[in-house]
Order: structure tokens, then C-alpha cells, then sequence
């Protein structure tokens, strides 16, 4: 519905605004790729989140790629030739808001502020009627500001209208502390703004109209208590655009809040970071955009002695110190609760590989593969290529004396798994073996049955079976011999599957590994794995 809102506002905005597509510059002054050119990295799901006065912006050439990835969280962080005051200073970056403004002035409640929990992303914030969802991001500005931009105003798609004044935007944070202390909050903020710790009102203003962003402007005393801190700011702005006024003060609305040990303004430098910390991995909807998902992971012996094991790398390509979670499942278990479960805090910019990770990382011991899940940090930094940053690397590899081949293991976020079926091309057998597994995206209840369709139409081939029984991670190895045609030899099937009987409604990924060798079809090989997540299907085949 949301993206037919869009399409709609992309209408009704053409005879009311130009149709120019010149290059657009963010509120830096910096050149940028065309919007047009990174709707096309978005996921279908987050082009759902798009405003409709984002649309008109996007639509009239206004707003700029860079400003649209960055409105997302999507943008990759550039880090400068020093640690730029982000960094030093400690401001806080990770925040979760509502993408599209709600229109109130600062002296309205539109959301029952006092029910303001720090409940999981995608959520709506409070339980009263209208409150908006929050989605996590992370802004790696220079001088520690985040920014509400002309473009989150809402508009009415139905009148062709966009309302600019007396607009509130909500961000949320959680932070750590190791220890329970006393310190400031500093703040900077256009306009007006309230700031919450805790549930506990520390700073405000909400009179005197409309102002510039000074960082620091503001500070008021704070407790932080031992653990996780719930931090909420509330921007209102008397006006927020339009565009065409041409004034980057009503266009760009910038506020920064930071901790500090002392009123001279001190950093807090040992604050830890992270996204929904208090939501794990045991929802098909909720906070499903603060967590990675890896396929596979192994320590096992493989066919022809092969001896697969994993090395996982985790980096911190953010400014701040932050914590990861990660909860691993081992095949066959569909209990949601994790066979280990791993805090691990990272520096800004530290990288860190666990060398066989089943057992360094885990404390996993005996051979035995499955599945595992990184949480607390917003996907879009994790994922690799079209819709992330790459932060999260696994590879699998032989070792035993036949070689040492790997093949890396692409992480995941959530809607990139599927609940119904999907299909892989150019499926080998003969010289090659082929697996094909199933990992769950929430692992508690998750249990379905799969049919797996084998089609190569040069060769007549058309075969079918049915898995029943499928609990939690699962893999199926030598997928042609286990249906009864490992003698067939080709670099040209398609395997198609479906997805029967899902109980919980949860996404699965589906992945395939061509492995160089088969030695049911006297194909020693290297064992050389090859891996491939499912794809969708364009049109639908009729099952046999």
C-alpha cells in the first residue's frame, strides 16, 4: 500500500513541480549520485518506508542519492584522515526514528510520550492509537549531528499537499554504561526539542522560535545507570521546508546529543552502542532490521575426508564502541533457544576474525554445523552488496590434506529469505555435487516441508521430492543422488522449490553449494565449494 502511495505522489507531483534531474548536492555542498540511482540499492521493503514528500523530492530532482541512502541509514561511513569530534567527543549516532514527520507542535503530546519504552524496531514506540514505528540507522557525520530534512514532511496523497509547519520527529537510543555514574548531557538543536533519559525529562526548549543547530549549546545534569540507558529526543520545528523556499535553514534541521563526565564537557568514552538490545531474534516482525543472518557455519567431516570449518570476521565500521549479539543454532534444532549466545563489544573501526569459529568464538565442541545470527546492530552495515556495507564476513573452507578451497558466506537481513519457494540456476552434477539447504530466519517453531523440482529440458530431466519433517537449519547433500538421478551430468539444471507448511510464517534462506568433486560419479575433485543464495521467480512453473 505504501508503495502505491508513492507511485501516486510521483503523479499528482508532476504538474506541480519540475521535472528536472540535474545533479543535487546534500546540505555538505557535496555532489552526490542521482536519487534515481539509489532507489535502485534499496530492498522493495524499504522503499515502503519512503514518505510521500520524499517521493516528491525524488521525483523532482531535489534530493540527491547520498541524501536519500543517508535518510535510511544506508550510506557507508567515511572515516577521516583523524578521528573526526564524532569520534572524540562521543556523540550519539545509532538512533531510531520515524522516518515521516508527525504533525504537532511542541506543545502537543501526539504519542503519550510517558509510554515511550524503548520497545523493539518496527513496533509502534507507544501503545496509543497512531504512533509511529521507529527503524534503526547509523550516521557517520563529521561533527556528530543527525538532521530531519525537508523531505520527511508528511503529505497528503489524496489533495497532492505537503504540511510544513509545527512538524515532531522521535529518536530513541539505547547506551550502555559499564557502571552507574553521574555526568551532563550536552545537546544542540534547531527550533525546539525535548530530551529523556531514562523516562526522566533532563533538558528542553520549548519556546522562543525558530533557531540554528549550535553544537553544545545546551547541557543539564544526568545519571546513567549500570546497563543499558534509554535515551529519547523530540525535534518540533515551526517550519520544515518547503523546498522551494530555497533557505537550507527550513530545509535542514540538525540537532547532537552527547555525554560527558563533567560540565566542562569531558567525553564519555567507554559507551557502548547497540540496536534493540533488549529484542532477540524470536519475531518475524519486530526489530527484523537490527540483525544479519549467516546460512552456515561448520566443524564436521565432509565426504572424502574433507574437514570444513569456519572462520567468521566482525568489524565496527562505526564511530562508536559497539555491542554485537550472536546466537548460534545448530542443524536440526528448532527450540529459539540458541545452542550459544555471544556478547562481543568492538571499538570504532576494530575488525576481529574468530579462526575456526564454531569453537573459538561459540565454545562449540564435536563436529556439527548450523546457523547463525548477529543482533544489535542495523543490518544495512553487516550485509554485503546491493544493501549493505560488508561488515560481516564468513568463510568455509576444507582442511584437510585434499586442499584448502573456501567459499565465503554471504550475511543476510531478514526479507532476504524467503516463506513460500524460490528457484537456482545452472545446478551441476556429475564433475560437481550439489547441497541445498534451508536456514530459518527466527528459529523458534520453525518447522516446514519442502518439495525440491529438478528441470533440465535438454536433457528430459524432471524429477521431484518431497522433505517433510524439516525442523530448524537444514541441509540436503548430493541433491541429485538423493533423488534418484546422481548419474545424470549437467552445468544447466534448475532446481526449483517450494515451501510447504511453514507453522510460524518465518522467511527461510535458501543457499546452494557446488562442490568441485563427486565421488559417487568417480569425480574426486578438490572439494572447491561454490555458494548462492535462492533467487525469486519471475513467473511461476506448474509443479508437477
Amino acid at each position: 500500500m505504501a508503495r502505491k502511495t508513492g507511485l501516486t505522489l510521483l503523479l499528482c507531483t508532476a504538474a506541480l513541480i519540475s521535472s528536472s534531474l540535474a545533479i543535487a548536492v546534500g546540505p555538505a555542498g557535496r555532489p552526490a549520485m542521482s536519487a534515481q540511482q539509489a532507489l535502485a540499492k534499496l530492498p522493495p521493503d524499504r522503499l515502503q518506508q519512503l514518505s510521500p514528500a520524499t517521493w516528491e523530492a525524488i521525483n523532482s530532482g531535489t534530493l540527491s542519492g547520498e541524501e536519500l541512502l543517508a535518510s535510511l541509514g544506508l550510506a557507508p561511513v567515511v572515516r577521516a584522515a583523524a578521528p573526526p569530534d564524532v569520534q572524540t567527543k562521543a556523540f550519539l549516532q545509532h538512533w531510531m526514528y520515524n522516518y515521516t514527520c508527525l504533525i504537532a507542535g511542541i506543545g502537543e503530546d501526539p504519542i503519550g510520550e510517558a509510554g515511550i519504552d524503548g520497545r523493539c524496531s518496527n513496533q509502534p514506540m507507544t501503545s496509543t492509537p497512531g504512533a509511529p514505528s521507529l527503524s534503526p540507522s547509523y550516521n557517520g557525520s563529521q561533527d556528530g549531528s543527525m538532521y530531519t530534512g525537508y523531505y520527511n514532511a508528511p503529505s497528503d496523497s489524496a489533495t497532492c499537499t505537503t504540511t510544513h509547519t509545527n512538524l515532531t520527529r522521535y529518536f530513541v537510543a539505547w547506551i550502555y554504561a559499564p557502571r552507574t555514574r553521574s555526568g551532563y548531557a550536552f545537546i544542540g538543536a534547531a527550533d525546539y526539542y525535548k530530551l529523556w533519559v531514562n523516562g526522566t525529562l533532563v533538558s528542553s526548549r520549548t519556546t522562543g522560535g525558530m533557531k540554528l543547530w549550535t553544537v553544545d549549546e545546551y547541557s543539564a545534569p544526568v545519571t546513567l545507570e549500570h546497563g543499558w540507558n534509554l535515551v529519547v529526543f523530540r525535534h518540533t520545528f515551526p517550519q520544515l521546508g518547503p523546498y522551494t523556499e530555497g533557505d537550507p535553514n527550513l530545509n535542514y534541521k540538525y540537532f547532537s546529543v552527547r555525554f560527558a563526565a563533567d560540565a566542562a564537557g569531558t567525553p564519555m568514552t567507554d559507551l557502548v552502542a547497540g540496536h534493540d538490545p533488549n529484542c532477540l531474534d524470536t519475531s518475524t516482525d519486530l526489530a527484523v532490521y537490527s540483525r544479519a543472518h549467516v546460512a552456515n557455519i561448520a566443524h564436521i567431516t565432509g565426504v572424502g575426508g574433507a574437514q570444513w570449518r569456519t572462520d567468521v570476521t566482525l568489524a565496527n565500521n562505526t564511530f562508536t564502541r559497539w555491542q554485537y549479539r550472536l546466537r548460534y543454532y545448530r542443524e536440526g534444532s528448532n527450540s529459539g533457544t540458541a545452542d550459544s549466545d555471544q556478547l562481543v563489544t568492538l571499538a570504532p573501526f576494530e575488525s576481529r576474525t574468530w579462526t575456526d569459529a564454531l569453537v573459538s568464538l561459540f565454545g562449540r565442541t564435536g563436529d556439527q554445523k548450523g546457523t547463525f545470527v548477529v543482533t544489535q546492530m542495523y543490518y544495512s552495515l553487516l550485509t554485503e552488496f546491493p544493501y549493505g556495507n560488508g561488515a560481516l564476513r564468513t568463510r568455509v573452507y576444507n582442511q584437510s590434506a585434499a586442499g584448502t578451497y573456501g567459499m565465503s558466506v554471504p550475511a543476510r537481513y531478514f526479507y532476504e529469505g524467503t516463506s513460500w519457494g524460490g528457484v537456482f540456476y545452472g545446478v551441476r552434477n556429475g564433475q560437481y555435487r550439489t547441497n541445498f539447504g534451508l536456514a530459518p530466519m527466527v528459529n523458534a517453531g520453525a518447522a516446514c516441508r519442502v518439495t525440491v523440482w529438478l528441470v533440465d529440458p535438454a536433457l528430459g530431466l524432471s524429477v521431484t521430492k518431497e522433505y517433510p519433517g524439516i525442523t530448524g537449519y537444514w541441509q540436503l547433500n548430493n541433491v541429485f543422488a538423493d533423488m534418484g538421478v546422481g548419474t545424470v551430468v549437467t552445468n544447466n539444471a534448475t532446481m526449483y522449490f517450494r515451501i510447504d507448511d511453514n507453522a510460524t510464517g518465518t522467511y527461510w534462506m535458501a543457499y546452494m553449494t557446488a562442490n568441485d568433486g563427486n565421488p559417487a560419479t568417480g569425480s574426486p575433485g578438490t572439494s572447491d565449494p561454490v555458494f548462492e543464495t535462492g533467487n525469486y521467480m519471475w513467473a511461476y512453473p506448474d509443479w508437477p
